[in-house]
C-alpha cells in the first residue's frame, strides 16, 4: 500500500458520499460558498446559474467572475433547464458499493443553452445511451446517495 492510499483511507467519510473516480476519493457532494445559492435552487427543485452583471453572460455556478468583461460582480439567475449532450460516458462498472444496482447508467457534460456547460447524470431508456448533440431536459432526482441532484433527460433523437 502506498502512502497516498494509506492517507485516504485514514479520512473520515461518515458524514457524506464519497464522489470516486477509479481509486481517487475526490471529496463529498456538499455545498461550498460559491455555490450555497446552487444547492437551494436544487433543493426548491430550480437550476440556477450565475450571471454577469455587467456583460449579462450566463456562468458556471463556481465562477467568481466573467472571462469575457473580468468583472466580479456575479448574480444567481434562473437556467431554462434545457440543452444538448456535449459529452458522455456509460458506468459499466459501479465505482462504489451504492451504485451498483444502477449500472450501467451514462454521466456526462450538458451544453445548456445558457451556453454553460454542467457536468450531470444523463437519463436514457435503460439499453440505449445517448448520441452527442441529443436534446436534454432538466429533471431533479434522488439518487443512490439520498441527495437531490439536478439530471438530463435525454429525449426525442435528432433526425
Amino acid at each position: 500500500m502506498s502512502d497516498q492510499t494509506a492517507i485516504v483511507k485514514q479520512i473520515d467519510w461518515s458524514a457524506g458520499f464519497q464522489v470516486v473516480a477509479g481509486h481517487m476519493n475526490l471529496g463529498l457532494t456538499e455545498p461550498s460558498p460559491e455555490t450555497k445559492e446552487f444547492w437551494e435552487g436544487v433543493a426548491r427543485d430550480e437550476l440556477q446559474l450565475k450571471r454577469c452583471r455587467g456583460c449579462r453572460r450566463y456562468l458556471h455556478p463556481r465562477r467568481m467572475a466573467c472571462p469575457d468583461c473580468h468583472k466580479a460582480g456575479v448574480e444567481w439567475a434562473p437556467a431554462s433547464g434545457t440543452g444538448k449532450v456535449y459529452s458522455f460516458s456509460t458506468i459499466h462498472r459501479a465505482p462504489n458499493p451504492e451504485l451498483a444496482k444502477s449500472v450501467p447508467y451514462c454521466v456526462g457534460i450538458v451544453h445548456l443553452r445558457e451556453d454553460v456547460y454542467l457536468f450531470t447524470r444523463f437519463i436514457v431508456a435503460q439499453g440505449t445511451e445517448p448520441e452527442i448533440g441529443d436534446p436534454a431536459e432538466l429533471e431533479f432526482r434522488i439518487l443512490e446517495n439520498g441527495q437531490k441532484l439536478p439530471v438530463f433527460a435525454v429525449s426525442n433523437r435528432q433526425a
